[in-house]
């Protein structure tokens, strides 16, 4: 390319972060995340890059890929940004696909970078030392994108936020023994066709953009003002940090008359919170939930039963719901351990007077599972994909 062309441009995509797959998980899904990630990179052709643009892997475990770029992207001269908005889109495309495929390994959002540089041939050096030079100078700059990316990141954080480009989904969270909805718990997402689409991206880069308490305050109010159409008696499920509950416009006169002017009643809101943000900060949290439970709100503690925190810390919040986390539902129906988990947590709910609502339910052998232990309510995909306005459920045999 560089001897053909007099120019070889090269885009380093860095997954050394995944390593870290390998230390907690073991060789062989390690080695799955990165032939998934390859088979991605190969469909890059004909659609982010050029068929005759070449893939390549450069790490000695295929943690690092090269692309290499034969030919300027555009006639006339190179300019400096040429290699930069190439190097955005194999980001923009890849970022998301490695979410799915390595999340699952993870505790925090998988990351990949990616560098460019190019080169002009030059016949008195070796071609091999010339594209080498060029690699290193693609591997540096990669491992220089956190900050670069955070910028960029925050920037686009802070866009969506002022033009709001915040979309409600809602799922049903129905009663088990006759899968009558009681309810619809509201999602959020980010704008579609970025990773920002995926809550979980979205907020975490959020976080590190120190823009948490922005996107919470707007997921939450956009929640409550789309669900102008709530079926009659139905509740609302609405997730919201412990230190965004301190939201001036969130609270007492100026709450009362929000929801006046949405026409929505306190007591069909349900305040969600997460089991590992629940034992921070308890007396605080638990003064500040008591305050909206005497405007009529109830409360949620999400995710129970993932192991973040001191169960006896919830208790003392007396939450009115307490949702199971989907991690102890998944194939429940084959797991002694998990059954008793279920049944502990269960126990543990009604000595608080809390209702259990176990999340993530995908198959019949769960939902069966879960009505045997005597669980009150479920959601999942079992029922209802989450959707606008107000999803149906489909009927299942009982």
């Amino acid at each position: 390319m560089l001897q053909q062309h007099n120019y070889v441009g090269v885009l380093l995509v860095d997954g050394s972060s995944l390593l870290r797959i390998e230390r907690d998980s073991g060789t062989a899904a390690y080695d799955s995340v990165l032939q998934q990630i390859s088979q991605c990179l190969n469909n890059l052709h004909g659609d982010v890059i050029r068929n005759d643009d070449l893939v390549t892997v450069t790490g000695p475990y295929g943690e690092q890929f090269a692309i290499f770029l034969g030919e300027k992207r555009r006639a006339g001269p190179l300019k400096d940004g040429d290699l930069e908005l190439v190097a955005d889109r194999v980001y923009s495309y890849l970022a998301p696909k490695v979410f799915e495929i390595a999340r699952r390994y993870l505790r925090e959002v998988p990351r990949i970078f990616v560098g460019y540089s190019f080169a002009v041939n030059n016949p008195k050096l070796r071609p091999v030392r010339v594209v080498q030079r060029i690699l290193e100078e693609a591997r540096d700059m990669a491992r220089n994108q956190a900050r670069r990316f955070g910028v960029k990141n925050r920037e686009r954080i802070k866009n969506i936020l002022v033009n709001e480009q915040i979309k409600t989904v809602y799922q049903p969270i129905v009663r088990l023994t006759d899968q009558t909805v009681i309810g619809y718990e509201a999602l959020s997402r980010g704008p579609e066709g970025t990773e920002f689409h995926n809550p979980t991206i979205l907020f975490q880069l959020a976080k590190e953009s120190d823009l948490l308490f922005e996107l919470d305050r707007v997921c939450r109010r956009l929640a409550i003002e789309n669900a102008v159409d709530l079926p009659s008696g139905k509740i609302i499920f609405v997730n919201t940090l412990p230190n965004t509950m301190s939201d001036p416009d969130f609270q007492g006169t100026k709450f009362r008359e929000w929801l006046k002017k949405v026409n929505l009643d306190p007591d069909r809101i349900v305040l969600e919170i997460t089991e590992e943000h629940a034992a921070q900060g308890l007396d605080q949290l638990r003064e500040t939930l008591d305050q909206y439970r005497v405007q009529g709100c109830s409360v949620a503690i999400d995710d129970a039963g993932t192991g973040y925190s001191n169960l006896e810390a919830i208790m003392k919040l007396e939450p009115t719901f307490l949702k199971i986390d989907m991690s102890l539902v998944r194939s429940i129906e084959t797991s002694v351990v998990k059954r008793e988990l279920i049944k502990a947590l269960s126990g543990m709910a009604r000595s608080i007077k809390a209702q259990v609502i176990a999340e993530g339910i995908e198959t019949l052998p769960e939902y069966e599972a879960l009505l045997d232990l005597g669980v009150d309510f479920g959601q999942g995909y079992l029922f209802a994909r989450p959707g606008v306005p107000f999803p149906e459920v489909a009927a299942l045999p009982i």
